[in-house]
């Protein structure tokens, strides 16, 4: 298998237009072919982050090409260096020979994507969520509003946890209080929950996303709202190995496909 037919699988269940719409809208992204190799593979490993971890597990399982969700190459690079902690993967992955793609807001927005997987988890039904930030295809956006099983928040947690496979969640409001209504944001969410709520757009009993800063906490929790934050790598991994699942079975024998987690993150 060559890249290119593992590019057209990813585009098919995550379409890489997505994060185009989004780039052209003002936003930034850097979705798709991160290194081509040029050589053939047969196993493909699946990993949020392009880590050290993730490379030398690639190596060990004999796969040549690795799939990301965060962009392995984010930001414009002038130079890599191995003792960089951000290039140094990308060295290790090209001396090592794996090609390497990487699908960030083209899955973070689509249908059955990290963020919508990550209001599934909480819950949602998928037939009756708000998505705060539609894009022009149908079901595709970002940030979701769901009712939820009616409960309290240590009980929501609770399971919230169990089913993200979550070890770790800060957690802001009374514990007793009455959950009925999410709101959710997958990653970095914290910014987007803002833009809306001072727009007046969150009808929600609590929100849940990663990397909130505190003064963001405060102004959230004082007007009412119960806050949960996972960290970015469980808000995100959920949805990252549904779509693991989904990749494999439409390689359906092309290549074999194997998912790594780095828990050091969850």
């Amino acid at each position: 298998m060559l890249i290119k037919e593992l590019y057209d699988v990813i585009d098919e269940l995550a379409p890489f237009k997505y994060s185009k719409e989004i780039v052209a809208a003002g936003g930034y992204d850097n979705s798709g072919v991160i290194l081509d190799t040029g050589k053939e593979f047969k196993k493909v490993l699946f990993s949020l982050d392009l880590s050290l971890a993730a490379v030398r597990r690639a190596k060990r399982q004999g796969a040549g090409a690795v799939v990301t969700h965060h962009p392995a190459i984010y930001n414009p690079t002038k130079s890599l260096c191995a003792s960089d902690p951000t290039s140094a993967p990308v060295i290790a992955a090209a001396t090592g020979g794996l090609s390497v793609i990487s699908a960030h807001l083209n899955l973070d927005t689509a249908a059955g994507g990290t963020d919508a997987s990550l209001a599934t988890a909480l819950g949602a039904d998928e037939k009756e969520v708000k998505i705060f930030s539609p894009l022009t295809f149908a079901g595709a956006g970002y940030g979701r509003e769901f009712e939820t099983e009616r409960t309290v928040l240590t009980d929501f947690v609770k399971a919230a946890k169990v089913e993200l496979g979550a070890k770790r969640a800060f957690v802001y409001g009374s514990p007793y209080m009455e959950i009925k209504r999410a709101a959710s944001f997958c990653g970095a969410g914290a910014g987007y929950a803002e833009e809306i709520y001072k727009n007046g757009g969150i009808n929600a009993d609590v929100i849940i996303t990663a990397d909130m800063p505190h003064h963001l906490i405060r102004e959230f929790v004082e007007s009412g709202y119960a806050i949960v934050l996972f960290t970015h790598y469980a808000t995100e991994n959920y949805g990252f190995k549904k779509f693991f699942d989904n990749v494999s079975v439409k390689l359906n024998g092309k290549a074999e496909t194997v998912m790594f987690t780095d828990d050091r993150f969850i």
